[in-house]
């Protein structure tokens, strides 16, 4: 296996990311990777952090988006969250260091990635620490997330501390400059207590200082939250609380000793690279396979049309760039429709309408691409053709293309639809620009939860625009057409109006709502999730899920961030996609518990209530 990395690390790079990269290719290496130097060379190409290649990423190792919600962060971070999330989008695997990192994915982007720790290589890491030794603080960078805040405030109450920082913040605290990485591991030896108060995805820092045998002081938050335990190598206090900081220091103090094997012994236990390089080796091996031409499935959902079914079907066969399956949804006609042959048909019992219909068939479907062709109108015979190219980017989860008006006789009405590019504004003002009939990507379909059908008769135009705000782009082959659409009384009585304009039961798409804006990929701004306010709690039942899907959405529509979903129960496999941050089965954080009966809306207004409450009980 031979792969070109980037960044490339040297002697002289220091900081967590690069220490990360060299880890990698030492361990790697002893399991017979080549590294090679330029891209063409390589069976795969990997990315970390703020890199950019010109051949599509195989890998792209996360290690966390810059926390722009914050205030404090220059214009600059969400550039730099750009460049991540283009990286996030294209890589065919997205790699997490952290929870921390990851939940920030499955919340703003819908993507669940494959969450691999960092770890220490103990070869290079001799045991070190004295009890009358520095304090240290190690970022090389100040900002909202690097806060000497902690660091300060100990110089000016704890004058018996002797303190230690790279970057000059105070009289004080004595600073080093920024170091190289052996001369960094060197300095770390002669420390008592590595200061953890920074709230990191993955702190290299903290893990080499534990298997140096130096202990932790700091914030119950981020990598702390997920990895330490108190009075087990470390203290960790609330974010925020200087004096129970500075009591924790006393505590360790007191019995350093016992907190320096402790930490040894925590970092042996739990920080070692076997485990996860062999994740990433496995990983990459799995990667290894030449990449296929993707597949389409044409799924056509089917209620009442039996005049036309079998005019639609033969549309799909006729295309000069064949489908691999043709899958038709019986949506419980009552009209004795008859299916053509060589056509995979799934029967419903009961009518459930089209968005369960078109569900039903794209969950079954083996292709990577997929498009939903209404019973009434037919395909011309290079729309597939003209539409898959589209998908070479690998940014591209929708691609449409104009539409050809006829009658209910099938006879032109002389105009078209759809003859514009897509944008993602009108989207988002409730004018839809993406016919019902458009090819997108399968997994697009499920980050996004799939069509809901609480949304008719707009069920199409809500998802396209959960998909671009996930931050998929849309392509319009303008010079083309691809779909013969048929007007009639049957389903105009149906639209009103609607395919222009959505009319939900909650306004989660209107502009500055937080589901629709604080999406990277369109400019908005990135949270963190580690510490929630609140936690809902819901019960999950396959036959209620047309209504714990509409309840979950509530939530996801408010403007307050700061929550998490806890459900009791067994996912469907789309719910699962779809809300990729529902913690399942798992006991909740939240310093509020709020249960939720399945079907209710959560509103602004609501939790501002349940929150005053839990403040003010008697008011």
């Amino acid at each position: 296996m031979k792969i070109f990395v980037t960044p490339t690390p040297s002697e002289q790079t220091s900081g967590g990311v690069f220490a990360v990269i060299s880890a990698h290719k030492k361990m790697l290496m002893r399991l017979g990777v080549k590294y090679v130097e330029t891209e063409d060379k390589a069976d795969l190409v990997v990315i970390h952090a703020l890199s950019e290649t010109v051949r599509r990423p195989d890998v792209f190792h996360s290690h966390g988006f810059y926390p722009t919600a914050q205030s404090g962060w220059h214009e600059n971070f969400s550039q730099a969250n750009e460049l991540l999330f283009q990286a996030m989008m294209t890589a065919r695997e997205v790699v997490s260091v952290s929870e921390l990192a990851a939940e920030v994915m499955r919340r703003d982007f819908h993507i669940q990635p494959k969450v691999i720790r960092n770890g220490v290589d103990f070869s290079e890491l001799k045991i070190g620490g004295k009890i009358d030794g520095f304090i240290l603080w190690p970022k090389m960078a100040i900002n909202p997330t690097c806060d000497p805040a902690p660091m300060k405030w100990l110089a000016d109450k704890r004058s018996d501390l002797p303190l230690l920082s790279l970057l000059p913040i105070s009289n004080r605290i004595r600073s080093t400059g920024h170091l190289p990485r052996k001369a960094f591991l060197t300095l770390l030896r002669e420390c008592s207590m590595y200061l953890g108060t920074t709230r990191e995805n993955n702190s290299m820092g903290e893990m080499e200082a534990m298997a140096s045998g130096i202990p932790i002081v700091g914030f119950n938050w981020g990598f702390n939250r997920e990895w330490l335990q108190s009075g087990n190598g470390c203290e960790l206090v609330e974010p925020g609380d200087m004096d129970g900081l500075s009591a924790a220091i006393t505590k360790i103090l007191c019995n350093w000793n016992n907190y320096r094997r402790q930490a040894r012994d925590f970092a042996i236990a739990n920080f070692g690279w076997d485990g996860p390089i062999q994740e990433i080796f496995d990983l990459y091996s799995s990667l290894l396979s030449p990449q296929k031409t993707p597949k389409v499935s044409v799924v056509i959902p089917l209620y009442n049309y039996a005049k036309w079914i079998g005019e639609a079907v033969q549309s799909v066969k006729n295309q000069t760039q064949k489908p691999c399956e043709i899958i038709v949804v019986d949506d419980a006609s009552k009209d004795f429709p008859e299916i053509p042959d060589g056509v995979k048909v799934i029967q419903f019992d009961k009518n459930r309408g089209v968005a369960a219909a078109r569900n039903a068939g794209i969950v079954q479907a083996k292709g990577d691409l997929i498009l939903c062709l209404d019973a009434d109108d037919t395909l011309l015979p290079d729309a597939i053709k003209n539409l898959v190219p589209c998908f070479e980017n690998p940014r591209v989860g929708i691609a449409y293309a104009p539409l050809i008006l006829i009658d209910a006789d099938g006879k032109s009405l002389h105009r078209t639809w759809f003859n514009d590019a897509f944008q993602y504004s009108l989207q988002r003002q409730g004018k839809n620009q993406v016919p019902t009939c458009a090819m997108f990507r399968k997994t697009a379909w499920e980050r996004a939860g799939g069509f809901r059908s609480y949304e008719k008769p707009v069920e199409d135009a809500a998802l396209w625009l959960r998909i671009t705000s996930q931050g998929w782009k849309v392509a319009n082959v303008e010079d083309k057409h691809m779909l013969m659409y048929r007007t009639h009384a049957e389903v105009n009585k149906y639209r009103s109006g609607s395919e222009t304009q959505l009319n939900l039961p909650f306004d989660w798409w209107k502009e500055g709502r937080a589901w629709s804006s604080r999406n990277s990929g369109v400019g908005g701004p990135v949270h963190i999730y580690d510490c929630p306010l609140i936690s809902f709690i819901l019960q999950y039942q396959p036959v209620s899920q047309k209504y714990f899907v509409q309840t979950v959405d509530s939530i996801e529509g408010l403007i307050e961030t700061d929550w998490e979903i806890c459900v009791e129960g067994t996912p469907s496999p789309l719910i699962k996609s779809g809300y990729p941050f529902i913690r399942w089965n798992e006991k909740p954080c939240g310093k509020i518990v709020s249960y939720v009966t399945v079907g209710d809306m959560m509103t602004d207004k609501l939790l501002e209530d349940i929150i005053m409450l839990r403040e003010f009980p008697y008011a």
